[in-house]
């Protein structure tokens, strides 16, 4: 599981940041102070990891930028920096449910297996020892790797040239032991360090650039000596255990962007799938008819997401309940139910605040346990006592349903409500990370806004949010 994520020379930071996650993580600052510069560098390392393809490092669409463009001060030679840690992290241990089975790809698990049966047999074949395992533990640390889970990792990418693919510049991996690995690129090749000192000179025919890190090459595992075996084989576990540990990290991430989709007025809705809403909400319409198929074993789950979609509807002052109609030929249309009349709409004729709120509660109540949502302005278009409920929305959600949120947010109401939550004893302080995130001219730099248990601010809260009401009304009150 993710406990942190940093990014340094990225956007708009210049410097390095890193912010410990919480079940709560708040964004707060002015406009175009970094807020969102930071969810692109989660969205930057899950495009990567979703592509099929090897290189280059980083995999940029069009939302994110080109390198050059992410790089601060747009620099030609300049290079990012990306670093994550982990906590809970499980080494593959000698049992047979070592890998287990949650790993993205089949080939993490393949090669962790391959790797521990050719320390243990392929050896014992080739040069005729007895006790392959007592052979391999004294000649070389393997053994105590297989245990030793990755808790951290740092990577620098830059670009091999002009008009060349990015490709990663040097990879650090952070072991519980406190031991590290550093592959590095040089002038004579890729040099593979432990602790500092430099082990292989070139591990070129060893290791083969995979997106952001290094995969183990396969194709000359044979010709390994035992001596080339001892020096090699730490960094592929190693690797491999990173891949799963960012893999299932990646795979959490589900986007909610600034501007849903605008609802219309019919759908048609060919193929029911049961997942994320997606990053626009186009797929709610599909959700809620997944809600309803209750033919199988998650009929009483399904029942309880319903509840809770239509309780937080009624929360937010919004609608009774939420429901469809069909209309022939597979189209569909979305209903919202009046909570005062009591009266169905489509929700083209309802406000659009309601169109805009209901794929982030639909969201937040139906993404796997373990999620992590990133929501951009989910104030957009709601009344301010609607934008206070977001925050209990979130709370609850997270408890729950044991997922995380980062949010990114314009809304005092937001934050004041999450003040109150943790005044009244329903929100651990150690849960909510409010983050604010401001600008001067050596770039973004992140102030972590520490809430006690009473609901208040350890430090004063930055000018130019809380206190603008009050002086407005200062300002009023001179021209009355």
């Amino acid at each position: 599981m993710i406990k942190g994520f940093g990014l340094e020379n990225f956007k708009a930071f210049r410097d390095p940041v890193f912010l410990n996650f919480k079940k709560i993580n708040v964004f707060v600052g002015p406009n175009s102070s970094g807020k969102s510069s930071y969810i692109k560098g989660l969205l930057a390392l899950q495009e990567t990891l979703r592509t099929q393809e090897a290189t280059p490092a980083l995999h940029l669409s069009e939302r994110i930028g080109d390198f050059r463009s992410i790089v601060y001060g747009k620099k030609p030679d300049g290079k990012i920096k990306i670093s994550m840690e982990f906590r809970g992290g499980k080494g593959f241990s000698q049992s047979n449910e070592r890998f287990g089975n949650s790993a993205t790809d089949p080939y993490i698990e393949l090669i962790a297996e391959y790797l521990y049966m050719f320390s243990i047999t392929h050896f014992a074949t080739k040069y005729g020892t007895e006790n392959p395992a007592q052979e391999i533990n004294a000649t070389g640390p393997v053994i105590p790797f297989l245990n030793n889970p990755v808790v951290g990792v740092e990577i620098v990418v830059g670009e091999e040239g002009p008009k060349k693919p990015n490709r990663v510049e040097t990879l650090v991996l952070k072991f519980k032991s406190l031991d590290t690995c550093k592959i590095a690129r040089g002038m004579n090749g890729v040099g593979v360090f432990f602790n500092d000192k430099l082990e292989i000179s070139d591990a070129t025919n060893f290791l083969a650039p995979y997106k952001l890190i290094f995969r183990p090459n396969l194709s000359n595992i044979d010709n390994l000596t035992i001596t080339e075996r001892k020096k090699i084989l730490p960094a592929w576990i190693g690797l491999a255990m990173l891949e799963k540990q960012v893999g299932e990290f990646i795979q959490s991430i589900i986007h909610l962007e600034p501007f849903r989709n605008e609802p219309k007025r019919s759908e048609m809705v060919a193929n029911f799938q049961f997942g994320s809403v997606g990053s626009k909400g186009e797929g709610v319409l599909t959700n809620l008819i997944g809600l309803q198929e209750t033919d199988g074993e998650d009929t009483q789950q399904k029942t309880q997401w319903r509840d809770d979609i239509n309780h937080w509807l009624n929360e937010f002052h919004l609608a009774e309940s939420v429901d469809f109609t069909e209309l022939g030929n597979n189209n569909y249309s979305m209903m919202i139910k009046n909570k005062n009349t009591g009266i169905p709409s489509s929700i083209v004729d309802v406000g659009v605040g309601t169109s805009q709120l209901l794929p982030i509660i639909v969201e937040s109540v139906i993404s796997p346990a373990g999620s992590l949502l990133l929501i951009e302005e989910p104030e957009t278009h709601i009344h301010p006592n609607a934008q206070s409920k977001l925050g209990e929305l979130f709370v609850k959600c997270s408890q729950k349903y044991e997922k995380s949120f980062i949010i990114e947010t314009h809304s005092m109401y937001l934050v004041r409500q999450l003040q109150i939550l943790a005044a009244k004893g329903e929100l651990k302080p150690e849960d909510v990370g409010i983050y604010y995130f401001e600008q001067n001219q050596d770039g973004t730099h992140v102030k972590d806004l520490e809430l006690m248990a009473n609901g208040q601010f350890k430090e004063e809260f930055p000018k130019g949010f809380f206190d603008v009401p009050l002086s407005l009304s200062r300002t009023l009150m001179e021209f009355m």
